[in-house]
């Protein structure tokens, strides 16, 4: 008796434990929605400033180049990884407007 009382009792615990790390986990996830989340507005803030800077919108060649370089480093690499000036102009008029920024975002 005392014995199977002792497994029900770790069967609860166990279910108690397995309950707790699958919300972790859940938590986890949402946290990093929210860090990515977090990264696009940083991103897109950054962005705006540069773009407006002038009082037109978009991002000149220049305007991109000082843009990226005020970025942190982890950002500046990842945006980097899709490459240059030509490759976030998709419509090649010498400018990136925000729709084609985002797009990449």
């Amino acid at each position: 008796e005392h014995l199977r009382q002792s497994l029900q009792e770790r069967t609860a615990q166990n279910v108690d434990v397995e309950r707790m790390v699958s919300e972790l986990v859940d938590i986890n996830k949402e946290m990093c929605i929210l860090r990515r989340k977090h990264v696009q507005a940083y991103v897109l803030v950054a962005y705006y400033k540069a773009a407006f800077r002038d009082k037109q919108s978009g991002l000149s060649r220049e305007e991109f180049r000082r843009f990226m370089s005020r970025l942190d480093s982890k950002t500046h690499a990842v945006l980097q990884r899709v490459g240059g000036f030509e490759e976030y102009d998709m419509n090649k008029n010498g400018c990136i407007e925000v729709n084609e920024f985002c797009s990449v975002l």
